[in-house]
C-alpha cells in the first residue's frame, strides 16, 4: 500500500504565513517586556507607599535604578535585558517591602510586639584593680 502523498502547496501561497509568524515573534518579546515593567513598577510603588524608602532605602534605592534602567532598555528593543532588569526590580522591591513591614508598627499593629523591659538595679562600681607594675624586677 502506498501512501497518499501531501499535497504540493507553493511557496508563494506559503510566503504571506511565513512572514506573519516572523512578524508576531518580535511583538511577543515586547508584550513580555511590557508586562514585566508594569509588575515591577507595581511592586516598586506598593514598597514605597509602605515606607520602604525610609526603612530600607538601599533596597528602594536599587529597585528605581533597577526599573529606570529597564525602561531605558526597552526603548531599545533589548527586550531580554528588559526582563532580567524589572526581575531584580521585583527581588530588591520585594526585600524593601519585606523590611518596611518589619519595621513600620503603625501600618501592621499585629507584627508588633513591645515588650517590657525590667529595669535591673544599678551595681555598685567595684574598686579599681591595682596598675602597679613593677618594672625592674624588684
Amino acid at each position: 500500500m502506498r501512501r497518499p502523498a501531501l499535497p504540493v502547496v507553493p511557496s508563494v501561497a506559503l510566503a504571506p504565513l511565513v512572514v506573519a509568524i516572523a512578524l508576531t515573534l518580535p511583538g511577543c518579546a515586547a508584550a513580555r517586556a511590557g508586562y514585566y515593567i508594569v509588575n515591577a513598577n507595581q511592586k516598586y510603588q506598593a514598597a514605597l507607599s509602605q515606607g520602604a524608602d525610609d526603612h530600607a532605602p538601599y533596597e528602594t534605592t536599587l529597585a528605581g535604578a533597577y526599573l529606570d534602567k529597564a525602561r531605558e532598555e526597552d526603548g531599545y528593543n533589548d527586550f531580554g535585558v528588559t526582563e532580567q532588569l524589572c526581575k531584580r526590580s521585583i527581588e530588591m522591591s520585594t526585600k524593601a517591602l519585606t523590611k518596611s513591614e518589619d519595621l513600620s508598627p503603625v501600618q501592621n499593629p499585629d507584627k508588633f510586639v513591645p515588650e517590657e523591659r525590667k529595669k535591673e538595679p544599678v551595681k555598685a562600681a567595684e574598686p579599681a584593680p591595682d596598675l602597679n607594675i613593677d618594672l625592674e624586677g624588684n
